[in-house]
C-alpha cells in the first residue's frame, strides 16, 4: 500500500511541476520565485519520504520490528508535508 501512495504522489508531482511551467508561464515568470520555494520544500520532503519507505520495503529481514515501525513514523510525516506544500503552491 505504501509503494502505491508513494508512486502515485510522484507522478502527480512530476506532472504539477509540468503543469506550472507549461500552463502558466506568466505567472510563474512574475510569481516563480514565491512559488519556487515550497516547491523546493516538497522536493526535500519527497526526498526523505523516499528515503524511509526503502527503509521500509526492503529492510524487513535486516531490522528489528519497532525499527521496522518507527521508520515509517518520517514516511508519514514527510508525506503529510509534502502534500501541504504541494496545495500551498497550486494556483486558484
Amino acid at each position: 500500500m505504501i509503494s502505491v501512495i508513494f508512486a502515485v504522489g510522484a507522478v502527480s508531482g512530476t506532472i504539477l511541476s509540468f503543469e506550472m511551467g507549461l500552463l502558466w508561464p506568466g505567472m510563474m515568470g512574475r510569481f516563480g520565485d514565491v512559488i519556487g520555494l515550497p516547491f523546493a520544500l516538497e522536493g526535500f520532503a519527497f526526498f526523505i519520504e523516499a528515503i524511509f519507505v526503502g527503509i521500509c520495503l526492503y529492510t524487513w529481514s535486516r531490522v528489528p520490528p519497532r525499527a521496522h515501525l518507527l521508520s515509517g513514523l518520517p514516511v508519514c510525516v514527510a508525506g503529510v508535508a509534502s502534500a501541504f506544500f504541494v496545495v500551498s503552491r497550486t494556483p486558484g
